[in-house]
């Protein structure tokens, strides 16, 4: 069946101002720095530009991002290559489409429906991942709890809760706990590394040792003066961490009376000689 009407693109598209500490974003800017979050943005850029999809194999994929981004910022032969996968792992993009060669996913499609409400609606949008009857009744049910029409920046603003809701990463208790004592801030993109150092020692550790050393380390950062203040707190706790677990759970050689023994043995061997 054939389209009505070429689908029409969009002039410009919104971002959501705590896109940073989205925890699949902080994922990609983590491992590829600023190159995957610029790929990232191009290809978002293209895809609206064209509608709420590309279909583009990874290769074609590829060169769009080095039309944009100078060969100078790309190290290695298959880094743009490896970003478009990372990219798709992280579900930024539909895994199950990527496969087919078409780049989109349900969070570009929302906002594609959402700038376009206002458009005829076409009797068939390919690739299509939301459910068209589901949303009606929704909207339905939203009208009828809402009387009072919203207005657009009411419904970005509940768009944005929404999305943090939904993507926002579980934090472990003890990294809130570190939030609680001042140590690191709320939306800190390190959030989810603090999440796997305590999931990494609690599976050695006892739970009380460490809820002390994390306890520990906080205070001694704050009690340091604010020209030797910590920069990369992320690194300085982790070093700290390992290096109180292995303080606290040294075990020595020998017990305290055969050290004892030892160091008796030693002072009659000087006294006769």
């Amino acid at each position: 069946m054939m389209l009505r009407e070429r689908i029409r693109g969009l002039d410009y598209f919104s971002v959501d101002v705590n896109i940073f500490t989205e925890a699949r974003v902080s994922k990609l800017i983590y491992k590829y720095g600023p190159l995957g979050f610029m790929s990232y943005m191009v290809l978002l850029s293209h895809i609206y530009s064209k509608g709420y999809y590309v279909a583009y194999d990874l290769d074609a994929a590829s060169y769009l991002l080095l039309k944009f981004i100078p060969a100078k910022y790309i190290s290695g032969k298959h880094k743009l290559q490896d970003i478009i996968k990372e990219l798709v792992s992280l579900d930024l993009f539909d895994k199950a489409l990527f496969k087919e060669d078409v780049f989109t996913s349900i969070e570009i499609q929302e906002i594609f429906k959402l700038a376009t409400k206002k458009r005829k609606q076409q009797e068939i949008y390919p690739y299509w991942l939301l459910d068209v009857d589901e949303t009606k009744e929704e909207e339905k049910k939203t009208e009828a709890s809402n009387p009072e029409k919203k207005t657009k920046k009411e419904i970005r603003k509940d768009r944005q809760i929404n999305d943090i809701r939904e993507h926002a990463p579980k934090r472990h208790h003890l990294t809130n706990a570190l939030i609680e004592y001042g140590y690191i801030e709320a939306h800190n993109l390190d959030s989810y590394k603090y999440d796997e150092l305590f999931d990494e020692v609690l599976t050695k550790q006892d739970y009380a040792m460490i809820q002390k050393i994390t306890k520990y380390i906080v205070d001694y950062e704050k009690q340091t003066s604010e020209d030797k203040k910590v920069i990369d707190k992320f690194s300085f706790f982790k070093k700290a961490m390992f290096e109180n677990i292995e303080r606290l759970t040294y075990q020595p050689k020998q017990s305290i009376v055969e050290m004892l023994e030892e160091l008796t043995k030693e002072q009659s061997q000087k006294k006769t000689s």
